[in-house]
């Protein structure tokens, strides 16, 4: 990601594709599930953890772990983009104790869009416009994450309620 300097602040340079991304994130967003809302799920809920398990460290599998994750974005159909969030010293900070990975994920671990219901479960906390607009920024403008989340939020972006007649 390259970053442009204004006075004192540095500002990040988006790609056509991200700013085209942008431009559009209002349309086509759900009336139920807004964005910044909190979401309690597993590890092994996400698409390509088949066979994930975390282990203690005896190596037994830990049970009954759940993970938060930030609704990215949505559509028409209530199918949510998630951005997980994480204790590791590895992600990327959004408040003290608190960081994320810089991947959006939209498919389950059976390959379906992420809905409401057992597996993601909605909770009344939330994070601010301004922190979920920040790892969405990070999100879309990582280099090595940027083209794979794109592609990812035209993907569920594209899934509309009535398609147009063909």
């Amino acid at each position: 990601m390259s970053r442009k300097r204004k006075g004192k602040k540095i500002l990040p340079v988006f790609s056509q594709s991200a700013k085209n991304y942008l431009d559009t994130r209002d349309h086509n967003v759900s009336n139920k599930i807004k964005r910044g809302q909190t979401v309690m799920t597993r590890d092994n809920y996400f698409y390509g953890s088949k066979d994930y398990d975390k282990l203690d460290k005896s190596g037994k599998p830990i049970a009954g772990n759940y993970r938060p994750a930030v609704v990215a974005d949505t559509n028409e159909l209530d199918e949510m983009g998630l951005i997980k969030q994480t204790r590791s010293e590895g992600g990327k900070a959004i408040k003290k104790g608190s960081n994320f990975k810089p991947f959006i994920e939209i498919r389950d671990n059976e390959g379906k869009p992420i809905k409401q219901g057992k597996k993601f479960i909605l909770t009344s906390k939330r994070v601010s416009s301004k922190v979920i607009d920040s790892m969405m920024t990070d999100s879309i403008t990582d280099k090595k994450t940027a083209s794979e989340n794109l592609k990812r939020l035209r993907r569920l972006k594209n899934r509309k309620k009535n398609p147009p007649p063909k």
